[in-house]
Parts: structure tokens; C-alpha cells; sequence
């Protein structure tokens, strides 16, 4: 007549089994949260991009020009403090220009290039 239970042999290959399983779990886990993190970064750089575009066709509808040269500032967004740089430059097109903007956080490379033209 057989026990009911557990061989010590099936205990200790279930363990292996856990033993292998879980730390490649928990390492798949913690890759997804740094891709999450990364990705979150890229958005808001982003709409803080796109945000200074928008100051830039703003101040060309309001003063008729483009500014000319480089650029840089900080803003806060989604509660961080992030960099930001526009370069202007011109093209072989007359009175076409290329906007540069470059956003990140501060102390790191750039998370996102953002570049547009627009007419003078």
C-alpha cells in the first residue's frame, strides 16, 4: 500500500525546477520595467520636443520670423525637469529653414531628435 505524499527525489526535483525557473522570471520582469521606463522617457521628450515646435510656429506667427541660431532651455514635465536645445539652420531652399530639437534629461544623452522645417 502506497503513502500519501511526497518522495524526498520529487521534493528536490520540484525545487530544481523553481530554483531555474524563477530567477529567469524575475529577470524578464525587471527588463519589462526597464523598457517601460525607457519608453515613458521617449514619449515625454517627446511632447517636449514638439512643445518647442509649437513655441516656434507660435513666435513665427506672432513676429513674422524665425529665430536663427541655437537655443536651449529647461521645462518641467510629468514631474521632471527636462533639457531641451533647437538648433536652426538654413537650407539650399530660399526662405526654408531646419529645426533641430533635441530633448532629454539633464546629464544625459539626448533621449529624442526631433526635426522639422518651416518656411520663414
Amino acid at each position: 500500500m502506497r503513502s500519501k505524499g511526497f518522495t524526498l527525489v520529487e521534493v528536490m526535483v520540484a525545487m530544481l525546477i523553481v530554483g531555474v525557473a524563477l530567477p529567469a522570471l524575475l529577470f524578464q520582469v525587471i527588463a519589462m520595467v526597464d523598457g517601460t521606463g525607457e519608453l515613458r522617457n521617449k514619449a515625454v521628450a517627446q511632447w517636449v520636443a514638439e512643445n518647442q515646435l509649437a513655441n516656434i510656429k507660435l513666435q513665427k506667427h506672432i513676429n513674422g520670423s524665425v529665430p536663427r541660431g541655437k537655443l536651449s532651455g529647461e521645462t518641467r514635465m510629468a514631474g521632471t525637469t527636462w533639457e531641451w536645445s533647437l538648433e536652426v539652420s538654413a537650407t539650399e531652399v530660399e526662405k526654408l529653414k531646419r529645426l533641430e530639437i533635441e530633448a532629454g534629461l539633464p546629464e544625459k544623452n539626448p533621449a529624442l531628435v526631433l526635426r522639422a522645417f518651416i518656411n520663414e
